[in-house]
């Protein structure tokens, strides 16, 4: 019953009438995306890639981190990275800071102890293999067949995640500079001016958050990805991942043992990988 109206609506909502210029088909085309995700949900396919991408995520953190650090390093930037990390964690409420200060050990002792020419290969082939899996379900949802080639997979992720870092902490730099200024002191002695720059400041975190979202959802599907719908789901995820992490950070700060148990549980995790 239910593949007879998902075949009826999939009819309905991307037929022909649905791509004229009515009114009602402009209404229909709106309707395309809720409907989509409503009906892939029912269907169990994109619960599978979520908890597969949870996964891959968790796995990933240390390694990423860690092969950025080796690359940072050569720039004497690496700190850098560690309030991204925070950001990271901060959904866990006051465990965040432990979490994080544990992920730049783990991080930093790995990229003096053991990434040297064979690590950072290895570090490289585990984060493009897990990119894969990303890419993976990125594909599933924009309904490409085809995967990337391993040559074009080597070489594009490893791209992705060299500049990726150096962007970053470019941005971070500039930004710094930027309100260490004279120009920005001197405007700041205004209280509109100066309200406006801690606006900035406290928005900056959740901006590079859908920076990330919207050049993932571009450069990691097979396929082209025009900029505009790469940053309406940008801005949509970022818009998520903010109230999703303040939800979850009043549940765990108004509840001492829930924050026991999730930051017990994320420190073993932590540390198993």
């Amino acid at each position: 019953m239910l593949t007879a109206l998902f075949n009826w609506l999939d009819d309905w909502l991307f037929g022909d009438f649905a791509n004229s210029h009515s009114p009602l088909g402009s209404l229909l085309r709106v309707l395309r995306y809720p409907y989509a995700l409503l009906r892939d949900l029912a269907r169990g396919q994109i619960n599978l890639h979520a908890m597969g991408l949870v996964y891959a995520t968790l796995l990933s953190v240390i390694p990423l981190v860690a092969f950025s650090f080796a690359i940072l390093k050569v720039f004497g930037a690496h700190r850098d990275l560690e309030p991204i990390i925070y950001e990271f964690f901060r959904p866990l409420g006051d465990a965040a800071t432990d979490l994080t200060r544990r992920v730049m050990e783990f991080a930093d002792n790995v990229s003096t102890g053991i990434v040297g020419a064979v690590g950072f290969a290895l570090l490289l082939w585990t984060l493009i293999s897990t990119i894969k899996k990303v890419e993976d379900s990125f594909n599933f949802v924009w309904r490409v067949e085809q995967a990337r080639g391993i040559g074009r997979r080597i070489t594009e992720y490893a791209a992705l995640l060299i500049i990726g870092p150096l962007l970053l902490v470019a941005f971070l730099g500039l930004s710094h500079l930027a309100l260490d200024s004279a120009a920005v002191q001197y405007a700041r002695e205004l209280p509109l001016i100066d309200r406006l720059v801690a606006w900035g400041i406290s928005l900056s975190p959740y901006l590079i958050v859908t920076a990330l979202f919207t050049a993932l959802y571009m450069f990691v599907p097979n396929t082209r990805v025009a900029l505009v719908p790469a940053l309406v789901g940008g801005l949509t995820a970022g818009i998520l991942w903010a109230a999703v992490g303040k939800v979850f950070t009043d549940m765990v700060k108004y509840t001492t043992r829930l924050t026991i148990v999730y930051a017990d549980i994320t420190i073993i995790i932590t540390a198993l990988i």
